[in-house]
């Protein structure tokens, strides 16, 4: 049993841990709340309804150097593929509460263990739909501004890593959410963003676009996507 089933072990322990595991809204569980580390796996669970997908997630660096190289990095990631569900590529601008996620206060004991979080708007068929058994997927984020702002933060948001750029076969289901401060977004801005995404993806994939309400971005915009089909990195 790996680390992150471990994790889906112990919560069914509810005298040792008190978590409400309710059917309505999508639970997220992660071991290592340091979600800004770079080099060893962080340990995650999604689950609802009794299923669970586990995955192993990966925050990209903002550079490498000679102390942490590229290829250190990919050989970490490929090292514990086998070990989960799936693995999520994570740029270090983005948050899980882009996507909805809403953290869950927890008592002390158990917050030094694992960070809880929950989600009553994000489908989990459109979570399984992106990890998928094997999968990498990667997650990022966007902030932009200015009159041509909704284009900037897409056109950057589908921007990858160099490890990745001559790597990509099929880029496949996305789930990509918009923020801004009043739900400020045109229909023709809606239709640019969709229309630029579905360009960077497989012909017949997914694109599930939401859209949220962010107080703190004045007129900035926020794109963010979780996006499955890379199928190695090695």
């Amino acid at each position: 049993m790996n680390k992150a089933q471990a994790i889906w072990e112990k919560c069914k322990l509810q005298e040792k841990y008190t978590i409400d595991l309710d059917n309505q809204s999508l639970t997220l569980i992660i071991e290592n709340s340091c979600i800004n580390q770079t080099k060893e796996v962080i340990n995650s669970v999604f689950i609802k309804n009794q299923e669970s997908i586990s995955v192993g997630i990966f925050s990209i660096p903002t550079q490498f150097d000679q102390t942490y190289s590229e290829e250190q990095f990919v050989s970490n990631f490929e090292s514990v593929r086998n070990q989960f569900d799936a693995l999520l590529l994570l740029n270090q601008n983005a948050n899980f509460t882009d996507f909805g996620f809403q953290e869950i206060v927890l008592d002390d004991e158990l917050t030094a263990s694992i960070t809880l979080y929950k989600n009553s708007s994000l489908d989990f068929e459109s979570i399984k739909a992106i990890f998928k058994s094997n999968s990498i997927v990667i997650m990022s984020s966007a902030l932009a501004s200015g009159s041509n702002k909704v284009m900037e933060a897409i056109i950057e948001v589908f921007e990858f890593p160099d490890f990745y750029s001559n790597k990509i076969i099929e880029l496949k289901d996305t789930i990509l959410c918009i923020a801004t401060q009043n739900f400020q977004c045109s229909n023709n801005e809606l239709n640019s963003i969709g229309n630029y995404s579905f360009k960077q993806t497989k012909s017949g994939a997914t694109l599930n676009l939401n859209t949220s309400e962010d107080k703190t971005l004045e007129n900035d915009i926020r794109i963010s996507i979780l996006q499955s089909g890379y199928d190695f990195i090695s």
